[in-house]
């Protein structure tokens, strides 16, 4: 009997299947990255999930250890572990240096709050760029009493994470934590409306992140080769009778027949270079 409580999000069970990592493997490598750059602050990347299959806050904590000066941390993560995220925010926040936060696509879940470690004015927004909270959520072997304490658990550490978002937003823990049990999803201007960031970058503002898809990062590498290949599998234009597309998106007289080697194929190929 046991419980471990987890923030996730939608997103995170596709992004873990696009690495190629299956639920009892730990990557190699993972999208945690420090790039030092000469003329401007540190950058620490944060590009991936969070926790045992991404990034654990024991490496997070030790590849910082040897930072110096302001550093800029950039997010683009669906989540993970709670504790884990708890550990990286704390790690952010006890860090001497000045620290400033830019979300470049998503920082859901436990992401969301290692975000707010960010200094007083420091947590940006990139355009188009997503934050979403929500109630942590847990996985339980046991009896019927070992349910009701986790769901006390559970409701504990919610409050908890909670008051970080209180914290920057001005509001109170408690309209924090409605927002978070209705899992809210905030699109850059309506963060910051929301008080849990504090601005949206122009599309002047200079901050070079490294982009997934670059080649310093595996995730990009794989992502490139594998979904480059399926996205040349059109199930719909695989079908064998080609009439007009209907409103459902769908060949009108097109038979139920589809050529599924194509999709076999396409996928052994994924997840063999993935193991690879």
């Amino acid at each position: 009997m046991g419980w471990c409580p987890v923030s996730r999000s939608p997103r995170q069970t596709y992004d873990r299947w696009r690495r190629g990592v299956s639920a009892f493997q730990r990557p190699t490598e993972s999208g945690f990255e420090i790039v030092a750059k000469s003329d401007g602050p540190t950058q620490v990347l944060i590009f991936d999930e969070i926790g045992l299959w991404g990034i654990t806050s024991k490496d997070f904590a030790k590849e910082l250890s040897d930072v110096k000066g302001p550093i800029e941390v950039h997010i683009d993560s669906p989540g993970g572990s709670a504790f884990e995220g708890i550990a990286i925010y704390n790690t952010l926040k006890q860090y001497k240096g000045a620290t400033a936060v830019i979300i470049d696509g998503l920082a859901a879940s436990a992401a969301s709050f290692i975000a707010q470690a960010a200094d007083p004015g420091e947590l940006s927004m990139a355009s188009y760029s997503a934050m979403m909270i929500h109630d942590g959520e847990a996985f339980l072997y046991g009896n019927a009493a070992a349910f009701v304490k986790q769901a006390e658990e559970l409701n504990r550490a919610s409050d908890n994470i909670a008051n970080i978002y209180a914290d920057r937003s001005g509001k109170t823990a408690s309209e924090m934590r409605d927002l978070m049990r209705a899992e809210t999803w905030f699109y850059d201007q309506e963060a910051v409306d929301a008080g849990l960031a504090d601005k949206v970058l122009d599309d002047g503002d200079s901050t070079e992140p490294v982009p997934q898809n670059s080649a310093k990062s595996p995730q990009g590498q794989l992502e490139e080769e594998f979904l480059g290949d399926l996205s040349k599998f059109d199930p719909i234009g695989n079908r064998k009778n080609k009439g007009p597309v209907d409103p459902e998106g769908f060949r009108s007289g097109a038979d139920d027949e589809t050529d599924w080697s194509t999709v076999s194929d396409i996928l052994r190929s994924g997840l063999e270079g993935a193991e690879a």
